[in-house]
């Protein structure tokens, strides 16, 4: 058997080089593959048929615009004192055409996803627990938002206004890039 260091690849002890356009390319694939997710519902959804208010507003026009199905049911329970209960029910299921993310809590919609507008700052590489590192500032808008999300009742919410006017405002982030064995990588912060 060979010792665990034969074959182990070895970060250069000198600053690797790093060029704009290959640190633009990478943040580009690199942000692209992050779907941007609306956490305020979870798919499949029960709400009594009665329920007033946002939440029904935003199921009324999500069915309305095809991403939900919408169908009735009676829903059996049992009442503190041991009887049993009857309540009509919406039942909400996402239909094929939407786009969304599974959670523990059920599924999420994507009302788009990061675009790069412009690299805004690159750092020299730095040298950070046996490995190089650069961090870019980006600005960045949202691309491909979700026909739902541009609709009046979604418009009220702070989050869709701004990715609307985020082509003309566009946010700023900070992103790493890690340089392994296959050279400069986007670096994700590792889950918890």
């Amino acid at each position: 058997m060979l010792p665990s260091w034969v074959g182990a690849w070895n970060p250069p002890k000198e600053q690797p080089p790093l060029l704009k356009a290959d640190a633009v390319r990478l943040i580009e694939q690199g942000i692209r593959s992050h779907a941007l997710v609306w956490d305020k519902l979870s798919f499949p959804l029960q709400i009594p048929r009665n329920e007033q208010g946002q939440r029904l507003q935003w199921l009324d026009n999500l069915s309305s615009d095809g991403v939900v199905s919408r169908t009735g049911k009676m829903q059996k329970s049992r009442s503190k004192d041991g009887g049993i209960l009857f309540e009509a029910v919406w039942d909400y299921q996402l239909s094929e055409q939407a786009d969304w993310r599974q959670y523990p809590d059920g599924k999420r919609l994507v009302y788009g996803y990061p675009e790069l507008q412009q690299l805004v700052s690159l750092s020299p590489a730095y040298w950070v627990d046996d490995a190089w590192y650069a961090e870019a500032v980006v600005e960045w808008h949202v691309a491909g938002l979700a026909h739902w999300a541009k609709l009046p009742v979604f418009k009220r919410e702070r989050l869709f206004r701004r990715s609307i006017e985020s082509y003309q405002k566009p946010f700023t982030r900070s992103v790493y890039l890690q340089f392994t064995e296959a050279g400069w990588q986007f670096w994700e912060q590792p889950d918890s």
